[in-house]
């Protein structure tokens, strides 16, 4: 395919599809032409993308502007229609987390893609984010077996913890928000998963979501071990918390919030640590490795941005799409193992 500019629809104007929409904006190879939100997202979209048509019906959206694109960033309910939808209409598709409602859907999907030949791109941003790929590049330097930890909490109240809610209707917390953790654990290791352990509860009293608390644990056949928790919610507190970490024999890995002394900047920057653990010289050492140092070709280019000038490169390159779709399956097997191990309380073996 000649590298021309593509032309690229957004459906869905939340908090993801707005930062597709920026990431698209700031792109000279793509060329957004069309928005897709709710009434009160018009002026926000107007505004901050002018050249781009406003709809609020998606498949007007999608056949209106005959985009070559179509973003879908809506809940997972709509995923696998509107996905379908653009293929028919001659559209690859960047498709947000995750990628369907249950991990047949998602193979059905990617087949269908294959079979029309359209590319498929799941938003797995951590695999585009500098810091990320350092973390997971330090990480298979750490030895075998190795622990992997992450504790990724998010406050919310209001609007915010509406969304959560419209999710929670449809998804666990485990499925719609681990899958990108549980492919970096995978990336990490180098090992097959085998087994899976998970847990949901409810801290809202509503019986008709599901649990705002979800945890998970994957044991890997090099004898590696995966862990992801995270929690939903007003109650969960103020501030967002998180525990991003790998050990193994070689020492430990880890993104942390630093304080920003830059003047004008945000108060918090993440950076990566590696401790290689304590002698008997020293008690310990640890040497910052920010994502300049580490990746300077992309240092401080944003990940929303990465992730979609992957999404270019595998569409002007024609590229085979087998290992992405492996990658995306893998880690849909774990998470839907997951919301199976809470319902048999037991652990679920791949």
């Amino acid at each position: 395919m000649k590298k021309d500019v593509l032309s690229v629809v957004v459906v869905g104007f939340g908090r993801m599809g707005k930062r597709h929409a920026a990431a698209y904006q700031a792109l000279s190879n793509f060329d957004l032409v069309g928005i897709c939100g709710r009434e009160h997202q018009r002026s926000y979209a107007e505004s901050h993308f002018p050249d781009a048509e406003f709809y609020l019906d998606a498949q007007t959206a999608i056949t209106t502007t005959n985009a070559n694109v179509v973003c879908v960033s809506t809940h997972v309910d709509s995923h696998e229609s509107l996905a379908r939808t653009a293929i028919d209409n001659g559209a690859h598709v960047f498709l947000e987390k995750p990628v369907a409602q249950t991990l047949e859907e998602s193979e059905a999907l990617f087949a269908y893609a294959n079979d029309n030949r359209k590319k498929i791109v799941a938003g797995y941003v951590r695999k585009h984010d500098p810091l990320w790929t350092a973390f997971v590049d330090q990480g298979k330097q750490l030895g075998s077996p190795v622990v992997i930890r992450f504790c990724v909490d998010q406050p919310s109240a209001g609007d915010e913890w509406q969304v959560h809610q419209s999710i929670l209707k449809d998804s666990s917390l485990t499925f719609d928000c681990a899958v990108h953790y549980v492919d970096m654990m995978a990336r990490i290791c180098g090992a097959k998963p085998v087994g899976v352990f998970g847990r949901a509860v409810r801290l809202h009293g509503d019986p008709s979501l599901n649990g705002n608390y979800g945890f998970l644990s994957v044991e890997f056949s090099d004898g590696s071990v995966g862990s992801f928790d995270s929690a939903w919610g007003p109650m969960v507190g103020t501030k967002p918390s998180s525990i991003i970490t790998a050990t193994g024999p070689g020492g430990s890995v880890s993104i942390v919030s630093t304080p920003n002394r830059a003047e004008g900047e945000q108060e918090t920057r993440d950076v990566l640590v590696y401790e290689p653990g304590m002698t008997s010289e020293s008690d310990s050492r640890d040497a910052e490795t920010t994502q300049g140092e580490d990746i300077a070709d992309t240092a401080g280019e944003d990940a929303f941005v990465l992730q979609q000038r992957y999404l270019y490169d595998c569409i002007a390159n024609d590229a085979c799409m087998d290992e992405h779709y492996r990658d995306v399956l893998t880690s849909m097997r774990i998470v839907a193992a997951a919301d199976a191990s809470v319902i048999k309380r037991e652990m679920v073996k791949l």
